[in-house]
């Protein structure tokens, strides 16, 4: 029978070893989500979606690898499959951008009521998210709304997304 001393040194050895390998597993996980960035500014999306997936292995709770092999797929055409990433990763931690871009995805399907949603969640987690309040503008002019489009692109605008000028001047003026 081991002593009380013997059973603190024995569970303190093992709490350091799974420290370590918990360690361990993390900075491989980024290190697959690095190399999964990489690809994705390489253009390179079924390496990126591989790196993606192995840092998810790992880190099921990442949600920027989640988002990102979703970003991948998106760029592939593989709508239906990078909404479910995106759907994971805003299960995992809500961002303004995951729901920006499950918006993104619903206005293409015509599913105008469920983007609209998902554009209003983003702005409610940070009023100055400009994509959103620009994507809003979108889709109210989908939505052949032209007031509220107007106002949403201009106030993304005038918030300093200036690269939508040329939007703003073509839908607006």
């Amino acid at each position: 029978m081991m002593n009380k001393r013997k059973i603190k040194k024995t569970i303190f050895t093992a709490a350091m070893m799974l420290m370590t390998v918990m360690a361990f597993s993390q900075d491989k996980a980024t290190e697959y989500y690095n190399m999964g960035m990489a690809k994705l500014n390489e253009r390179s999306f079924d390496t990126a979606i591989y790196y993606f997936s192995m840092a998810l292995e790992i880190n099921p709770d990442f949600a920027d690898a989640a988002f990102r092999r979703g970003l991948a797929k998106n760029n592939m055409g593989q709508n239906a499959e990078a909404l479910k990433d995106y759907e994971l990763a805003l299960k995992i931690n809500p961002k303004p951008v995951y729901f920006n871009n499950i918006g993104m995805i619903k206005m293409k399907e015509g599913k105008f009521e469920e983007a609209m949603k998902m554009y209003d969640e983003a702005i409610a987690l940070d009023t100055n998210y400009l994509i959103a309040l620009y994507n809003k503008g979108r889709l109210f002019l989908e939505m052949d709304n032209k007031t509220d489009g107007c106002f949403y692109i201009k106030k993304a605008y005038f918030k300093g997304l200036t690269a939508v000028e040329d939007a703003v001047n073509y839908f607006c003026n």
